[in-house]
């Protein structure tokens, strides 16, 4: 779209005098007869309609210039620029010497062109926005150090008791009930796509790390925490018997940190906002609502948003842009969405779900649904607890190109972590050109889609490189239209290309218009190139001799630079845990213990470390060396690559508060 200012100063350079008056007129109401006739004075005066303000011609022509200057200063009017610091005030003007305090109230100001500048420091509001930007001119909320500038959720929670008679735990007022809906009975439902805990909105931080929730009581150890919601009451054990009263923790308690302005679950349609280089974290958000939600011609860029209860961002719109963004450790899902003209690019989703929502429901790296012209471009999808992204019900002229996805796991099975799931669209689609490896699921998983083209990827390591799933109950939905060519596939786990549901013969290929072929293949492992229906094809001959597919088909060595990791589903029962490596253990012995994250090292030389499923022991760290090399080995965020430590236990009860002591950093 042309710029105004530049659109005006085309327009106005090709119109005459007359048109210029003409613009004039339609600007400042009538236009007098001696701007818009060429008469002397001597026939005015003989007519008798002499004017006392007739203008000269070179005044005419300063007037025109006055005109054209008054336009043009409207349209060039500068930006405001409003400064936002911790230690600002509200009341004050807004500039560099006197910021605001509080986002919101910038927001409250801010109109199109307008930019928000941040200052570093922790912003504990939720940002709802009523106004909107244009195209040429959107509202800008930045960061003035990248990274610097945090939107939290959380609020810190400072009063404690202690219980009596049960010394490890404290008690805290709890004023907020997240409720989702109600029954027909009128009682309130606190969770939402998975059974509580899961499903709930609740998140308690102790040092900044997500302690574990349970529903009675009885049920707390050591890094959890209970809601009591009829008595609006907070009960924590903290790992190593920590004293609340002297601790961080932070309690979740606004379900978004920046949205258009909310009013009933409905969002205002506030339009052309750009976010840059902000940090949104802590959210007390529910299943399919993210922490941040984007409207139509918003912008993200270099932004984070993090450890939200449950997702990320939420594409609600049209034209939406997410540029170089991590969305990392949320509970649920990174970013989802729907909408047209959609672009994702540049950015890193990790570590998501990792509440354990049902993948198989929308748990993982991100979901998107009716979307149209989605772009995704040089994408990073990994380790997260379901596919890497999933396209699912009915979009269409997608692409998922120069991408990369790996390390995304099942909850309870295998099959729930693949790198792309593409379900029930019927595109055209294009995937191409992206590198996926480890996951414990399919490379690719194309179910009930047409008119994909699978070209020029990379498989590696996968439990099947592509698999092809044909379910009949499906709305109308089928599988079809399918180009598989030019892919790389390397040491698959069960086989390269593979069916799965739905009916398969000799002749399905055909019958569904599936064309496979021009793959390059290196194997490996002794496990068949394809499992087709019932039958299972070792190599190319058997392949073309079969199916009739792969004419062009080759055996190469393909060189494979990434290093592959050993992902495993979260209920595989050779996953290691903390629980498992204690099973059987007593005071005194030496076990090694897996480990993902772990809080920080306090005054006493004491240290939680936590596994994937959260459960922790605090250990004692007894020497400068080890307390230096559990610090390098392990950060404060879950890794999806967990360490061993060899620890003694100390204490195994009572009420399981594990205690131990640091042997060695495997």
């Amino acid at each position: 779209m042309e710029p105004r200012r530049e659109r005006f100063a085309r327009e106005t350079k090709a119109t005459g005098s007359e048109d210029m008056n003409r613009d004039a007129a339609g600007l400042y109401g009538s236009v007098p007869a001696c701007l818009t006739k060429k008469e002397s004075r001597a026939e005015a005066r003989r007519r008798g309609e002499e004017n006392p303000f007739v203008f000269s011609a070179p005044l005419r022509l300063c007037v025109r210039l006055f005109i054209l200057l008054l336009l043009a200063s409207a349209l060039t009017c500068p930006a405001a620029v409003y400064h936002v610091a911790p230690g600002g005030d509200d009341s004050a003007a807004g500039d560099a010497e006197h910021p605001f305090q509080t986002i919101s109230h910038a927001a409250e100001l801010a109109g199109p062109g307008d930019v928000v500048l941040i200052a570093p420091g922790v912003y504990r509001e939720w940002v709802a926005l009523a106004h909107s930007g244009t195209a040429e001119k959107p509202i800008t909320f930045q960061a003035e150090q990248e990274g610097s500038a945090i939107i939290s959720g959380a609020d810190p929670l400072t009063v404690w008791t202690p219980i009596t008679g049960r010394p490890e735990l404290y008690e805290a007022d709890w004023p907020y009930d997240f409720i989702i809906d109600h029954k027909p009975d009128g009682s309130p439902v606190r969770d939402h796509g998975a059974p509580p805990p899961v499903g709930c909105a609740e998140q308690i931080l102790w040092e900044g790390h997500p302690l574990r929730q349970v529903m009675k009581s009885d049920d707390l150890v050591p890094g959890s925490f209970y809601v009591d919601w009829e008595y609006h009451t907070l009960v924590v054990w903290l790992p190593g018997g920590v004293d609340a009263r002297t601790a961080k923790i932070e309690g979740c308690v606004r379900p978004y940190l920046l949205s258009p302005l909310e009013k009933d679950n409905v969002f205002s349609d506030a339009r052309y906002v750009t976010l840059r280089r902000l940090v949104f974290r802590d959210a007390a958000n529910f299943a399919q609502r993210g922490g941040v939600i984007l409207q139509t011609g918003w912008i993200a860029d270099h932004c984070t948003v993090e450890s939200n209860n449950a997702g990320g961002i939420s594409l609600n719109g049209d034209h939406i842009l997410v540029d170089h963004c991590l969305l990392q450790y949320n509970g649920f899902c990174g970013l989802s969405g729907s909408g047209s003209w959609n672009t994702i690019q540049d950015c890193i989703v990790r570590g998501n779900n990792r509440k354990g929502f049902p993948p198989d429901w929308e748990g993982g790296g991100g979901k998107f649904c009716q979307t149209n012209h989605l772009r995704v471009v040089r994408h990073a999808s990994y380790d997260n607890t379901g596919p890497g992204i999933w396209l699912d019900i009915d979009n269409l002229d997608y692409s998922i190109t120069d991408s990369t996805f790996h390390g995304n796991h099942g909850l309870h099975a295998d099959w729930e972590g693949s790198g792309i799931c593409l379900e029930i669209s019927p595109g055209p689609g294009v995937v191409s050109r992206n590198v996926i490896y480890s996951n414990t699921g399919a490379g690719i998983l194309l179910a009930e889609s047409e008119h994909v083209a699978v070209q020029a990827n990379t498989l590696v390591d996968n439990v099947r490189g592509v698999e092809l799933r044909a379910m009949s109950d499906r709305d109308n939905h089928r599988l079809g239209s399918i180009d598989i060519s030019r892919n790389r596939f390397k040491e698959w786990r069960s086989a390269a290309i593979a069916t799965s549901l739905g009916d398969w013969t000799a002749n399905s290929a055909a019958q569904r218009g599936i064309h496979i072929d021009g793959d390059f293949f290196d194997a490996g492992r002794d496990k068949p190139y394809f499992s087709w229906g019932d039958s299972t094809l070792a190599d190319l001959p058997a392949i073309r001799s079969a199916l009739g597919l792969e004419a062009q088909g080759s055996v190469q060595a393909i060189r494979f630079l990434y290093p592959l990791e050993n992902a495993k589903t979260l209920a595989d029962p050779t996953r290691p845990t903390i629980a498992r490596a204690l099973n059987g253990a007593a005071e005194g012995s030496v076990v090694t213990i897996p480990a993902s994250c772990r809080s920080p090292l306090f005054n006493d030389n004491t240290v939680a470390v936590f596994d994937e499923e959260n459960a922790c022991v605090a250990l004692t760290a007894p020497t400068a060396e080890l307390r230096q090399r559990i610090q390098e080995a392990l950060s404060l965020w879950p890794s999806a690559a967990p360490i061993s430590l060899e620890i003694r236990i100390d204490r195994i009860q009572p009420h399981q508060d594990l205690r131990g002591t640091l042997i060695a950093v495997n």
